[in-house]
């Protein structure tokens, strides 16, 4: 079966992807912690004393996932 010339599978699978780890950070989050989707950088958790922890999520298909934390 071939792919449709608007298959948008790939795409939307690492975004789901990004959605998934950003969901797994918020039940790790410390009190006063928020998480951020897209503002400073894929996931974002910043803290009121301006500490800043950022996320590039990256989903490719095959044996190994790539994480890349800043």
């Amino acid at each position: 079966m071939n792919k449709a010339i608007n298959d948008a599978t790939l795409q939307q699978a690492g975004t789901i992807y990004q959605y998934l780890i950003a969901l797994k950070d918020c039940f790790e989050l410390n009190y006063n912690e928020t998480l951020q989707i897209e503002i400073h950088g894929d996931v974002s958790i910043i803290n009121n004393l301006g500490g800043l922890y950022q996320k590039e999520v990256k989903h490719h298909f095959g044996e190994k996932v790539c994480l890349i934390e800043i």
